[in-house]
């Protein structure tokens, strides 16, 4: 919670992945289990980790958390 620098959708965790290390300072990522309306997921790319800001860590079963 409140590191993320961008949210959009993606077709897989390996774009979420891919998007990640497109941005400088993007260091962790939340991807959204799939919508079956859309066939996408909510990739969240996040500027911290659990190591940096533990008590903003979340746990949420909607989300894969990547750090």
């Amino acid at each position: 919670m409140n590191h993320t620098i961008i949210s959009v959708p993606v077709k897989d965790l390996d774009e979420c992945e891919y998007r990640c290390y497109l941005i400088a300072n993007c260091v962790s990522l939340n991807i959204k289990n799939k919508d079956p309306t859309s066939g996408t997921h909510d990739c969240e790319l996040n500027n911290s980790t659990h190591l940096e800001d533990d008590g903003d860590l979340k746990d949420n079963q909607l989300y894969y958390y990547r750090g």
